[in-house]
């Protein structure tokens, strides 16, 4: 089995995530990292012992262009005087937050151009107008998957160990118990969306 290693995963690559302090009454100076659960698909639930669990969608997948990224970050040591490394000593793999393509079509819908113009702004010019002309809500075409990448950043970079490596996606999940919270029976995970304008790029959540 797969074994992966970290130094840190950014939870505020999380849509809309917050830092916030006062929550605590007992220690108002600590600090909160506050994600919100609708629009990051995060599936509010409480198991058979009652506890509560807020489950995000994560998937970890092999880094693509590893000899790019290797350059990159060798053409930085070198300009800084460090001594560049090997490819054996980058990461391999990526966890990301995987909403489902459900989830992603409905934001599609809701934000239309706005969604698409934003998640072609990440591309270059030539690769953007290639595929601007694909069907967004084709979930095989490029511009879909375009889109997908944008909902769907990267949380840490990992390490495989050698002898482990593989280039099959491993699914793995986020789950934190809640105390004091009693999650609803029935949840509609597009339903924040009612409340979003799909006229203004500023007021897109991702």
């Amino acid at each position: 089995m797969a074994s992966y290693t970290t130094n840190s995963a950014n939870l505020l690559e999380f849509a809309q995530a917050r830092l916030a302090t006062g929550i605590d009454q007992k220690n108002p100076g600590r600090v909160y990292v506050c994600i919100p659960a609708d629009v990051n698909e995060i599936k509010l639930t409480t198991d058979q012992s009652g506890k509560s669990r807020a489950d995000a969608r994560i998937a970890i997948w092999p880094m693509r262009n590893r000899e790019a990224y290797l350059q990159s970050v060798n053409t930085k040591r070198i300009a800084a005087g460090d001594q560049p490394r090997t490819l054996d000593e980058i990461p391999t793999h990526n966890m990301q937050i995987n909403h489902s393509n459900d989830f992603v079509l409905a934001n599609i819908k809701k934000f239309g151009k706005a969604l698409i113009d934003k998640a072609l702004s990440r591309q270059t010019e030539a690769y953007a107008a290639q595929i601007k002309d694909d069907n967004a809500e084709d979930t095989n075409s490029k511009l879909f998957k375009c889109i997908r990448s944008l909902m769907n950043p990267t949380l840490s970079n990992l390490y495989q160990h050698v002898s482990e490596r593989t280039s099959a996606p491993v699914q793995a999940q986020i789950a934190q118990g809640v105390q004091g919270y009693t999650a609803p029976v029935e949840q509609d995970p597009l339903a924040y969306l009612a409340q979003q304008s799909s006229e203004n790029e500023d007021e897109l959540p991702f």
